[in-house]
């Protein structure tokens, strides 16, 4: 592109003659000038220019030279010229503006900044007013992807838009890019997208995809487009392709599908549907589903992994629906949260557990974005609930509606006739929160619910229950007692008696009472130890910056100053009387309440330390730094932290201490293990968790939870866990299953671009590995990979992920 009219010719040739002649005597006066010569500068392009929009400042110019011709009507600059207008910055080797036009060409090393996008070229043209114009071999960087868009000629039209032919798209660095999509020709829209005809990714120089037509996106914010696949082989589901496609419906609402594609499965079709609308609402909805080609109608065609639930799973079409939501409904006082957890067939959840749709990925998006948990893999009851509740100062109100999926009562295994899955449809809590009543010394609480049970077969009705709790807290010295009595009130009114004797009477009403009784006692005796400075140990709160010994600021790792030692006595004493309910209608567990005796007591020590250590403070109105910023200044800071928990608890039934029901098979045993539990956190990157339960009868250790987690300044990561429970068949607990499984995992950045890892978790009672996972990833600056292998006894997987930076189709 040429200038639109060509640089008109002097009207006075005298005019010229002149300005030849000043410039011949500033030359002279220069090489006479033993100092460099200063650069010329000035606002000679603002009388030229108009300001429009928002560009309210003139353009300056900058340069080694500058000369003007024909009268002013051509301007000439050389060696590092710089026009800026605003924090738009045009940089050249040579330039050359016309007045008529308002024309600028640059020859060499051309760098143009524009807001957050920068442009470089061999040379180039710019109407400065309409900022248009064209780049021989340029290049255009998009700071947001991070893309970089090169091409033989690259022309700029009005507004953000630009096209350009013979290009090579890429976020890469690097000269050599390690990828790159080259193309004819192609078209960008800033903070929109670029298209481009007949596209090639190229890997290292070799072509690897083609297409006729592509588009890019090309925006800060969120892009529309295809996202970068999971592909991999598994001994299950053969190999398989999963490819997400991003949809960025608005500002507050996202889509993605996925087209999960199975070699012995099939396609397993995915939706994900994301949206916050405002701050008080976000939901995350998702669906799969997929026609399968394996149907397994006895359990000899399954997987031996399901050989013992003594169900098949003849279905073809199979499917998760599963959803959060927290909302309000019209008054933001009244919160609702639902939750969606419904599944084809029993086995779904436990077949496919990995990758970005599987069950274990979404668990933890649930727990991460809304802190509640759904039913595990192999669990064959599933909730899914509608609760709706609001709090005041007093008290507050609850409703709730569930259904509960019973996977064993579908796909022709069980009769659906004999399903006694209990729903509650609805159910209603009413909570009076604890306070004191009449303001005296009594407290007061109370806690009243309904709700309706249907059930397909068995006894459907309705109960009422109502427990009111008063306490009266008494405090004689350090020592607290808390006694408190409660009543709770249960009613039944049953429209259907099934699969369970009815009342001798037939009545359809029935009720129960049960008192109960709790007494806690507890204190706490504490001594603060000042730990002395030890001898060498650098002062705090100098007032210079610590220093190394080679004179530069490092961060304190401060030191302990204070430790404070806690001893916590505490016992509990639990009362609720043996009422016979065999013959009331039962539901859930709230119609079985077990009778209580039982006095349990604990002493707990804790161990808080206080650490000082010397941070730097901004001071606006501190010296300047070599920075130009201010210096900060050192100041005292503390910090707290509990360190170490130690404590005993043990239990001793009076209930069993005099029991003569089966003692010819069951000895009693009123005391329980005695609990040990150890939690040492020192600093937050290390903390063991520790429990460990003796039993008083067999003088062994019966039980043992172990957890020991370490981080190591972001470059290491390391966690061990080991569960043992010893077999027993006690009047309390019977046939306790013996375990032993052992679990330890770790992460490791190895280098700048490589980090790698593992999980393993085995079975040492059977002697036999649960699982074993390893992956491997390679970080480069514009595109990374994952390589995941993972072994079961019951499947083997391998997977890998590529992500190419900023791109997305």
């Amino acid at each position: 592109m040429t200038p639109k009219h060509p640089p008109r010719r002097p009207k006075h040739p005298a005019a010229l003659r002149l300005a030849g002649l000043a410039l011949l005597a500033a030359l002279v006066a220069l090489l006479a000038c033993p100092a460099p010569p200063a650069r010329a500068e000035g606002d000679i392009l603002a009388d030229h220019l108009e300001a429009k929009g928002q560009e309210n400042t003139p353009w300056q110019i900058k340069a080694d030279n500058l000369a003007a011709q024909h009268d002013t009507e051509v301007l000439q600059a050389d060696g590092n010229v710089v026009l800026t207008q605003g924090e738009n910055t045009l940089k050249a080797d040579h330039a050359t503006y016309y007045r008529a036009t308002g024309w600028v060409r640059l020859v060499g090393n051309v760098d143009i900044d524009w807001s957050t996008d920068r442009l470089r070229a061999e040379e180039a043209e710019f109407d400065l007013k309409n900022k248009v114009g064209w780049l021989k071999n340029g290049e255009i960087f998009v700071s947001e992807p991070h893309l970089y868009f090169r091409g033989e000629r690259i022309e700029k039209h009005a507004g953000d838009r630009y096209t350009f032919r013979n290009a090579r798209v890429t976020a890469c660095d690097e000269p050599g890019e390690a990828w790159s999509i080259a193309m004819e020709e192609g078209e960008i829209t800033l903070e929109g997208y670029a298209w481009m005809w007949h596209p090639r990714l190229l890997v290292r120089d070799q072509p690897a995809f083609y297409a006729p037509v592509g588009i890019l996106p090309v925006k800060s914010k969120r892009q529309s487009g295809l996202l970068m696949p999971e592909w991999g082989t598994s001994s299950r589901n053969g190999f398989m392709y999963n490819q997400p496609i991003y949809w960025a419906i608005s500002d507050e609402a996202d889509a993605t599908f996925y087209e999960n594609w199975m070699s012995e499965r099939g396609l397993m079709q995915g939706l994900e549907f994301r949206h916050t609308p405002n701050t008080g609402t976000k939901g995350l909805w998702r669906i799969d589903y997929l026609h399968d080609a394996i149907r397994e109608s006895t359990q000899a065609q399954e997987d031996s992994q399901f050989h013992n639930d003594g169900l098949t799973r003849p279905n073809a079409d199979r499917y998760w629906i599963r959803s959060k939501l927290d909302t309000h409904l019209l008054d933001p006082h009244w919160k609702a949260k639902l939750d969606i957890d419904w599944v084809s067939d029993q086995n779904f959840l436990r077949e496919f557990k990995a990758g970005k749709t599987g069950f274990t990925q979404n668990r933890l998006e649930f727990l991460e974005e809304f802190s509640r948990d759904i039913a595990n893999a192999d669990a064959l009851e599933r909730e899914s609930a509608l609760l709706v509740s609001r709090s005041w100062d007093a008290g507050g109100v609850a409703v709730k509606t569930a259904w509960t999926q019973n996977l064993a009562y579908q796909n022709g295994n069980r009769s659906k006739d004999r399903n006694p899955t209990a729903q509650t449809l609805p159910e209603l809590h009413a909570y009076l929160w604890k306070d004191r009543l009449f303001s005296g010394p009594l407290e007061f609480e109370a806690e009243a619910g309904g709700t309706h049970f249907w059930r397909r077969y068995g006894t459907q009705g309705t109960r009422l229950d109502l427990l009111p709790k008063a306490s009266l807290p008494v405090q004689a010295g350090p020592l607290s007692v808390i006694p408190t009595l409660g009543l709770r009130t249960t009613a039944y009114f049953v429209s259907r008696y099934e699969d369970h004797p009815a009342p001798s009477h037939d009545d359809s009403a029935t009720t129960r009472s049960l008192p109960t009784m709790n007494v806690s006692a507890f204190t706490e005796y504490y001594k603060v130890f000042d730990l002395a400075p030890s001898s060498g140990a650098p002062a705090l709160n100098t007032g210079q910056p610590l220093l190394d010994d080679k004179g530069r600021p490092v961060e304190d790792p401060g030191r302990w100053t204070k430790i404070r030692h806690a001893v916590q006595p505490r016992v509990d004493y639990d009362w609720t009387p043996h009422v016979s309910q065999s013959n009331k209608p039962f539901f859930d567990e709230l119609d079985r309440l077990a009778a209580q005796n039982e006095i349990t007591y604990s002493l707990t020590n804790l161990f808080d330390r206080k650490r000082e250590r010397q941070v730097l403070r901004v001071d606006p109105d501190a010296p300047l730094g070599e920075d130009g910023k201010p210096l900060g200044v050192p100041v005292l800071k503390a910090d707290y932290r509990e360190f170490l928990r130690l404590r005993l608890e043990q239990s001793f039934d009076l209930r069993e201490a005099t029991r003569t029901e089966q003692r010819d098979q069951y000895p009693r045993r009123p005391f329980s293990d005695l609990m040990g539990e150890l939690i040492v956190s020192p600093e937050e990157w290390l903390s063991l968790v520790n429990r460990s339960y003796w039993s008083p009868y067999s003088a062994d250790i019966t039980r043992h939870e172990h957890f020991l987690r370490g981080l190591w300044k972001n470059v290491a990561r390391a966690e061990f866990g080991l569960d043992f429970q010893d077999s027993a068949d006690t009047y309390k607990d019977r046939n306790r299953a013996r375990i032993r499984q052992i679990r330890f995992g770790v992460d490791l950045i190895a280098s700048r671009r490589w980090s790698t890892g593992f999980t393993y978790r085995a079975d040492l009672t059977t002697n036999s590995d649960l699982e074993q996972t390893y992956y491997v990833t390679y970080t480069h600056q514009c595109w990374d990979v994952t390589v995941y292998y993972t072994h079961t006894p019951f499947e083997d997987r391998f997977e890998a992920r590529v992500q190419l930076m900023g791109l997305s189709f």
